[in-house]
């Protein structure tokens, strides 16, 4: 029934209206995600020296370049320069380039398709040079950030020349292997081996194995001890020994 107010009585008051409710907090705009550099280049240098019954300098230098990793296009190329002396006799001059362009897209993202040259100079190997272009195709069993593994073959021709020999050429077979598997967020072990057959001779091949561990220094630099392993099954003289090892200790600045 209507309210109703007798005479002498004060008049109800109006509710007050609702208040609206206070606003939601509004959560800061997401920082846009750091962008991914299109070149990365690395440079590493190592220099050692001792004195006492033996004198002996040791120098290597190595430049890596590559291209967006995750890129379905990837250019890499690396150098590595190695000379060494021991009482004032060389004992070590070597200088091995690749320069590699891989374009994954095939097989689910897996698969991939490469196209390289390899050269390779080295003073007690008797090369002058040698100089292997070559096209093939390769598989990624792993590939993320923490583990990597994959596997490629191709073929191409090899053009050399030792200072004992002419200039010799000759198709060639090529099959790699690489490895990478990330200890901690600042440690990271790596992994590599590579061969180089002629095609008109079954035993003239040529096998490089590389393993290394790379630990940071800083957000850019790096410290990097690697093994490499240089044999080659016909030498071009029986005094020339088939297999070379490396220990190469450097720093590497990354920019």
């Amino acid at each position: 029934m209507p309210l109703t107010t007798l005479p002498g009585d004060p008049l109800p008051l109006p509710s007050p209206p609702l208040s609206p409710p206070p606003p939601l907090p509004v959560p800061p705009p997401a920082a846009a995600p750091a962008a991914t550099p299109a070149w990365v280049a690395a440079i590493g240098l190592g220099f050692a020296v001792t004195s006492g019954n033996t004198d002996t300098s040791t120098l290597n230098v190595s430049i890596d370049l590559s291209s967006r990793a995750k890129a379905r296009n990837v250019f890499k190329a690396d150098m590595l320069y190695l000379r060494g002396e021991q009482d004032g006799d060389l004992n070590i001059n070597r200088l091995s380039v690749r320069a590699r362009d891989e374009y994954t897209g095939l097989h689910a993202g897996r698969g991939y398709a490469f196209g390289q040259v390899e050269y390779l100079s080295d003073t007690f190997k008797d090369i002058e040079f040698l100089v292997a272009p070559a096209v093939g195709l390769g598989f990624k069993i792993r590939d993320t950030a923490g583990l990597a593994f994959a596997f490629d073959a191709g073929l191409g021709i090899k053009v050399e020349k030792s200072m004992l020999r002419r200039v010799q050429s000759s198709g060639a077979v090529t099959a790699a292997q690489r490895f990478l598997r990330k200890l901690s967020d600042h440690a990271t072990i790596t992994e590599s081996l590579a061969a180089l057959w002629a095609v008109d001779r079954s035993d003239d091949a040529l096998y490089t194995f590389k393993a290394g561990l790379t630990a940071d220094l800083t957000r850019r630099s790096q410290v990097k001890l690697e093994v490499i392993d240089l044999y080659k099954t016909r030498p071009p003289a029986t005094t020339v020994v088939k297999n070379d090892v490396s220990f190469v200790t450097s720093v590497v600045y990354k920019f």
